[in-house]
């Protein structure tokens, strides 16, 4: 099984939640894509391979408009998405994605971790 990572920047939040993801999946099945059009065109493709997690971090709430622009891509996907906030507002929006996994970009990604386990 291989897994999707879309992380806006590589630095910050995203260096910790590839150390915790590459502690679970080798670096071989992980895929990272940075622009919201390089994932689009990755999951439009047909692909012979069992795909069917997705992990995305929203460093903004732009960047969960983004993300949210795609929701339709992630159908038949686990989804686990990490929010910009705990706000009302991002935390509605986040749900609209039906993630199996929902966090917050100032966690450990400890419980990404042990979701991610069960997942696999």
């Amino acid at each position: 099984m291989s897994l999707i990572l879309y992380a806006p920047t590589p630095e910050g939040p995203t260096k910790r939640l590839q150390k915790v993801i590459t502690s679970l999946v080798p670096d071989a099945n992980v895929e990272t894509f940075l622009s919201i059009e390089s994932l689009s065109r990755k999951l439009r493709q047909s692909y012979t391979n069992r795909l069917n997690v997705v992990i995305l971090l929203a460093e903004s709430p732009e960047h969960l408009s983004e993300i949210a622009s795609v929701r339709s891509l992630f159908q038949g996907m686990s989804v686990i998405i990490i929010l910009p906030d705990r706000n009302p507002g991002t935390v509605a929006r986040g749900h609209l994605l039906r993630p199996r996994f929902l966090t917050y970009v100032d966690s450990d990604f400890e419980d990404v971790a042990a979701v991610l386990n069960k997942i696999l």
